[in-house]
């Protein structure tokens, strides 16, 4: 009889049940969920897998990159108040389904790094500083909501020359530093681009 020619494979099985290990929100209406490991993303998107009380309801979801994050669009928490989300029926890239006893939550609502900060009441893009400038200039705007965020530069041709900022944001004021390396001299065109709202400014390169 021959030897079985299966008999030295060493199989592995990950049998490793998700667990959920943090919720922070962004802002006021945004909560980021942190799990050990990827998620099957059909499962982790689906809304009804999640629940928060205090009269929380959850108004849409996304997810990361590496399938370990889950940022749920939320109304709006109240400063000070103690929450509690609980995930269920979430599966990993395995299908092991998250355990009853990791998939619960505490967490306070405040959003994280903005507790001596004002939030901002509306959209606002700023003149960029300084104008005309040389190599460089710093950009500066204000968002009243967390949301994907996008600072765009383009000549005046329309051509894109540079993304500044191109992701989820919290409420927040923010500036960011262009660097005109490889630009010729001219006017250039920033433009910040969020849900709900889009305003250009120009600004002038002078070598």
């Amino acid at each position: 009889m021959e030897p079985n020619q299966f008999q030295n494979i060493n199989y592995y099985y990950d049998i490793t049940a998700p667990e959920l290990v943090s919720a922070s929100l962004l802002d006021s209406d945004n909560l980021e969920l942190e799990f050990t490991e990827a998620l099957d993303s059909t499962s982790a998107l689906n809304i009804s897998n999640y629940s928060i009380n205090n009269g929380i309801n959850i108004l849409g979801i996304s997810i990361s990159t590496t399938q370990n994050i889950i940022i749920l669009n939320t109304t709006s928490h109240t400063v000070g108040d103690q929450y509690t989300i609980t995930v269920n029926n979430v599966l990993d890239l395995s299908g092991n389904l998250i355990s009853g006893i990791h998939n619960t939550v505490d967490y306070t609502g405040q959003p994280s790094g903005i507790e001596d900060e004002k939030v901002p009441t509306e959209f606002l893009l700023s003149q960029n500083y300084p104008n005309p400038f040389n190599p460089s200039t710093r950009i500066s705007w204000q968002s009243p909501i967390g949301s994907h965020q996008t600072l765009t530069v383009y000549d005046v041709l329309g051509n894109e020359v540079a993304t500044l900022v191109d992701e989820f944001k919290p409420a927040g004021s923010y500036e960011i530093e262009f660097n005109s390396d490889n630009l010729a001299s001219g006017v250039y065109i920033y433009r910040l681009q969020t849900d709900g709202f889009t305003e250009t400014k120009k600004m002038v390169l002078l070598r």
